[in-house]
Order: structure tokens, then C-alpha cells, then sequence
């Protein structure tokens, strides 16, 4: 296997050298590949979603319960199957003694069976939607099995000594591929993806059950649903923590500093499930999971964003960074993810009342998770002996990820546009009132920007199948 990248030597690997490039790297990869699979068919819902609320159009669509089942699978893919089957797929890349293959295969074979089944749902006119926050549900059994079979899934391939070790003896001839300093940033995603299940569970023991179904789902999901953007937090610094890496030559912090912040990011959310002791519908539980969330993940998040940017600022000072930086797709991915990381803080610390600020919000998080998955994925296709096959398609990867993060900026930057104007969130369709010429702006906008995202994903998916096909021979 040829490696073009330059890749920190403070590595983790445990593998002997026959077995890791066959089992330990296969499961990952299937992750990964359900992962991307589900991001795309997303995108392809999301015409949609765009079609319902773009102005004109969305007069003519009579049924707005049918865009949002659509708009309700398309979150779920695009928020639980795609981040956590790719947190996944990074997570058994950590090396390990003891994998357990057989316990991830069967992990791996539910979530195939979670993703279709919930894809199913949308052809089920019974299944009504419920536009709750975090996790949106259609209330129907076969959508709520899909949900709880892709957390059986996950809890089965975390299940590991993974998620606890802290001794990484080095072996010289075993592939090397994750960085040591992003270990405990998937540790603590882990762990707090087994803390947001937990929270779930009792969450749904302490519900009054004769509730009304939104109200119901509303109180079940929302504690655990706080705890899962701190998880997708982690996995994005880890993400950045790798990038990083690859483009400075050397780790931005070292593997203790890392381990240090992950202590302090992960240990107050320990104690959130005690804020259902008073049960799910009292203030502790409903103010006190928002305040959790609201002051807990910008801290360390905003540290490990500083040092990375003054890290890169250095290197360019010393000219160590790569050239032509504006073609190379791990800088402007890295760019592009920190920049709506840094642009989800603000909108979120923006918010007041319900209206379409709060989606602009998530979905400026939600793109900077996705540009950092993207660039991860070339990272990984390099590791996997699959590089760019030429500069044409390395510049088009580094493009792919300006254009997807324009579009998803318009995207955002409409939604909170209209949103100021006061255009409700979460109607759809003839449902939806546009009371000015502002908001009418902003949503054409948002329409505009979530076609070029789109466009930016359809160039993914070209230049992952160019590197898979045509990859030089190792």
C-alpha cells in the first residue's frame, strides 16, 4: 500500500499486518460506505423539502404531510444514519486487541436494516409526522423499530475495549492511519453516544404515555437529543484533528493536551441524566439539558478551533504549509468546516422564538460536520491506498468543497434571512405563510444555496468514484 499523505507518526496500530488490511478494514469501510450512501439519498430527498417551501411552487402542493414524512427521513438519514455510521467507521479505525468481528458484523448488518426500513416509512400515509427538535418521528411502529435498531447497532460496534484504552503499543510494520491525538475526541463521542441512549431510555420511563404524540415524543428525545450534539461535536474536532494533521505534518496539540480537554468536555455531561429526577416535563429537565448544551460544547470546541487556526497561521508564516492551498481539498475543507462551526455558534446564541433562525442554526452545524466528513473520506481513501488518480480530480475535491459551503451559507444565510422577517419554522407546502417581501427573499435564497449544495454533493460522489475506479496501482 503507497501513502502520498503526510501522516503523524504517533500512531495506534495493533494489528498484525495480514489481518488489518483484510477484517479490521473492512467493517470500517462498510460504515463508511452506509454512511455516504444515506448522505446522498438525503440530498436527493431534500429536492423535496426545497420544492416545498419554495415560493410559487410550494402553493401548488396541496398534501403537506407527504413532504413531511419526506423532510422527516430526510433529517434522520442526514442527522443519525450518516453522522453515526461514519462516527463508526472512524471509531474502529482506533486500534484494538480484541475487535470483536462477529459483534460488528451483526452491528453493521441492523444498521442496513434500520436504513431501509426507515426509508420505507415514507410510503406509509399512516404514519403520521411529528416535527419534534433533534430527532423528528413519524408515529408508526416500523419508524421507531428503524430507530431503535440503528442504536442497537451502534451500542454494538462501540461495545469494546475501544472506548476505555488508554495503552497504545506501537507496532512498526502495522498499516497507520488515525492519529493518537483524535482518539479521545472518539472516546468521548462514544461514550456520550452511550450516555445519549441511556438518557433516551429513561426518558421514555418517566413520560406520562396518555400525552399527546408530539408533546410525548417532544419530552422523550429531548434530553438525549441535547446529549447527541455534544457527540457530534467530539466527532468533528476529531474529524479537524486528523485534517489538521495531515496538512501540518504534525499533530496541533499532543495526544495529552487532547486527552485533557475531552476530560473537561466529557465529565459535566455525565451528571445530565439526574436532570430527569423531577421527570420529563419539569423545568430542570427542560431548561436544564438547553443550558447544558448552550454552555457546555463552545468552550473546548473554541479552544481546539483557535489552536488549529494559529497552528495553520504559523505554518504559513514559515512556509510549511502545501502550495496553492485554495486547491488542496484537506485546507478547504478544514476551512469551510471551521468557518460553519464558527457560524452555527453565532446563530444559535441568536435565537429568540421559534422561526426559521433555529434551522438556519442547525443546518450551519450540520454542514460543518458534513465538510469535515467529506474531507475525512478523501483522507481515508488515501490510507486505503486509493488516492486522487490526477491533480484535475484533487482540485475539483478542494472545489467540491467551496461550492457545497457556499450553497449550504446561502442555504443558511436565507433561512435566518426569512427567519428575521418572522417565516414560521416546520410548515411546508400550502401550509406556509410568507407575510413579506423579506421573507419571500430569503426562502428564494435558501432555495438557490440548497440546489449548489446539492451540486457540491453530486461532485463528492464524482470524485469518490473516480479515486475508487481509477486509482493508481498501489
Amino acid at each position: 500500500m503507497s501513502h502520498s499523505s503526510n501522516i503523524s507518526k504517533d500512531f495506534l496500530p495493533p494489528y498484525s499486518k495480514t489481518e488489518f488490511p483484510h477484517r479490521a478494514q473492512l467493517i470500517p469501510k462498510l460504515w463508511l460506505g452506509l454512511s455516504i450512501a444515506t448522505l446522498l439519498l438525503a440530498g436527493f430527498l431534500s429536492l423535496s423539502f426545497i420544492i416545498g417551501r419554495a415560493p410559487v411552487i410550494s402553493e401548488w402542493i396541496t398534501d403537506p404531510l407527504w413532504i413531511k414524512r419526506v423532510l422527516i427521513v430526510h433529517v434522520n438519514l442526514a442527522l443519525i444514519i450518516f453522522i453515526y455510521a461514519f462516527f463508526c467507521g472512524l471509531y474502529l479505525l482506533i486500534p484494538n486487541q480484541t475487535p470483536r468481528f462477529r459483534l460488528q458484523y451483526v452491528g453493521f448488518t441492523l444498521a442496513v436494516l434500520a436504513t431501509l426500513t426507515l426509508v420505507l416509512t415514507i410510503f406509509i400515509p399512516a404514519a403520521t409526522p411529528i416535527l419534534t427538535n433533534y430527532i423528528p418521528i413519524l408515529d408508526h411502529p416500523l419508524f421507531i423499530t428503524s430507530l431503535l435498531l440503528f442504536a442497537v447497532a451502534v451500542i454494538f460496534t462501540i461495545s469494546n475495549s475501544r472506548l476505555y484504552q488508554s495503552k497504545m503499543n506501537v507496532v512498526p510494520q502495522a498499516p497507520q492511519i488515525i492519529p493518537k491525538v483524535a482518539v479521545p475526541a472518539l472516546q468521548s463521542a462514544a461514550l456520550l453516544l452511550v450516555l445519549s441512549v441511556i438518557t433516551f431510555s429513561i426518558s421514555w420511563v418517566y413520560t406520562d404515555k396518555n400525552l399527546i404524540p408530539f408533546m410525548y415524543y417532544e419530552l422523550v428525545i429531548w434530553g438525549g437529543g441535547h446529549i447527541l450534539q455534544f457527540v457530534n461535536s467530539a466527532t468533528t474536532v476529531a474529524a479537524w484533528l486528523i485534517i489538521s494533521d495531515k496538512l501540518l505534518g504534525e499533530a496541533p496539540v499532543s495526544y495529552k493536551q487532547s486527552r485533557l480537554l475531552f476530560v473537561f468536555f466529557t465529565f459535566p455531561v455525565l451528571f445530565a441524566p439526574f436532570l430527569i429526577i423531577d421527570g420529563t416535563s419539569s423545568a430542570l429537565y427542560l431548561t436544564g439539558f438547553t443550558s447544558y448544551m448552550r454552555w457546555g460544547i463552545f468552550p473546548v470546541v473554541s479552544v481546539f478551533m483557535i489552536v488549529i487556526v494559529w497552528k495553520l497561521i504559523r505554518a504559513k508564516a514559515k512556509n510549511t504549509l502545501p502550495d496553492s492551498l485554495f486547491k488542496n481539498p484537506y485546507f478547504t475543507g478544514l476551512l469551510v468546516s471551521l468557518s460553519f462551526m464558527l457560524i452555527g455558534f453565532v446563530l444559535g446564541a441568536l435565537i429568540r422564538g421559534s422561526n426559521t433562525l433555529i434551522p438556519a442554526h442547525y443546518h450551519a452545524t450540520l454542514g460543518g460536520i458534513t465538510v469535515a466528513f467529506f474531507t475525512i473520506t478523501y483522507f481515508l481513501l488515501d490510507a486505503f491506498g486509493k488516492p486522487f488518480p490526477s491533480a484535475k480530480v484533487k482540485i475539483w475535491a478542494a472545489y467540491q468543497s467551496l461550492i457545497f459551503g457556499i450553497g449550504q451559507l446561502l442555504f443558511v444565510f436565507g433561512f435566518a434571512y426569512a427567519g428575521s422577517y418572522g417565516l414560521a419554522r416546520k410548515a411546508f407546502g400550502s401550509e406556509q405563510i410568507i407575510g413579506s417581501t423579506e421573507a419571500l427573499v430569503g426562502l428564494a435564497v435558501a432555495g438557490f444555496g440548497g440546489l449548489l449544495a446539492i451540486l457540491g454533493g453530486f461532485i463528492f460522489l464524482w470524485v469518490l468514484l473516480s479515486s475508487i475506479k481509477k486509482a493508481p496501482n498501489s
